[in-house]
Order: C-alpha cells, then sequence, then structure tokens
C-alpha cells in the first residue's frame, strides 16, 4: 500500500521461542513495520488493545478460528478469509470483512484500502455482536456435555446372526 499513515503489526511466533522466522529487512513497505511475539493470556488484552483491525489472511480452512473470536471479543475489526471456522462470527460489513481464499493479494488490499479510506469509524468502534461469540471455554463446555451424554446412554445390543 503507498504510505498512509497505517502501521503493520506482523505477528511471529517463533519470538516467543528465541528466534524470528521474519526478515523485516527484506520487506519494501512504505509503511512502518513491526514484528511482535505471539500474545499469551497474560499479554492478550495488551496485543488487541493496540491494533484495529485483525488481518486473518488464512490459506486454510481453519476448524474454530481463536484469534478472530478473541479480536471480536476485544472491539477489533477483522478482515479475514472465508476459511471455515475462523469466520462463523464475522458479519460482514458490521463488524469485519470476509474476502475468498485466493493466492491473488487484490482482495485483501481492497478491504485494507475499504478500511483506511473510512476507518473513522475505527475510533469508537464497538462490535455490536460481541455477546453471540462463543469463547474457547464455553465451546469445551459444550463438547464435554455432548462427551457426557454420549457415556451415559445405554449400549446398543449387537444381536449376533450367526448364534
Amino acid at each position: 500500500l503507498p504510505e498512509c499513515g497505517i502501521e503493520l503489526v506482523l505477528v511471529d511466533n517463533t519470538l516467543n521461542h528465541g528466534y524470528s522466522s521474519i526478515d523485516a529487512n527484506g520487506m519494501n513497505a512504505n509503511n512502518p513495520v513491526h514484528i511482535v511475539p505471539a500474545y499469551t493470556q497474560d499479554t492478550i488484552d495488551e496485543f488487541f488493545s493496540g491494533i484495529d483491525v485483525l488481518l486473518f489472511p488464512s490459506q486454510w480452512k481453519e476448524s474454530f478460528g481463536l484469534t478472530v473470536r478473541e479480536a471480536l471479543i476485544r472491539d477489533v475489526w477483522v478482515i479475514a478469509t472465508d476459511a471455515g471456522g475462523a469466520v462463523e462470527d464475522v458479519v460482514p460489513g458490521e463488524n469485519g470483512d470476509v474476502i475468498p481464499i485466493s493466492n491473488d493479494s487484490v482482495h485483501l488490499r481492497k478491504a485494507m484500502e475499504r478500511i483506511i479510506e473510512n476507518g473513522n469509524f475505527l475510533k469508537n468502534y464497538s462490535n455490536p455482536y460481541k455477546d453471540r461469540i462463543r469463547t474457547f471455554d464455553e465451546q469445551a463446555d459444550e463438547l464435554l456435555l455432548y462427551l457426557m451424554s454420549l457415556i451415559k446412554r445405554e449400549p446398543a445390543v449387537v444381536v449376533d446372526a450367526d448364534r
């Protein structure tokens, strides 16, 4: 993107292990780029309070999309690829943008340009759907109840036709 006053924060999860997997010197960026370690349970709120938009351009069908949900619960707008569970709680145009999975960056670029051009709404943005989002703990509790219901069922009677 041309110089436009935005800052890109790239998360490098390997920094938590003592090395970096991203070479910022190789980037030809017109805007500041900061590489930060992945958040932890202790730093999650601090991380999300420091960003306005979460870019989640996954090239893989995600099963749950915890990072996206963590952002949405904290009133962070999301731009994500249509990658399975990652976008289940994204309401296009109301709490984020869903773009197609593609090797062509044009979709991500257009979504980012819309935010840059119309991003004033982010200053006081509050996700109107955050009360609908199932947290990781809620999903785990739901799974536990489901598994417990299977245990309580009577075992099926198998009849051996050869007897």
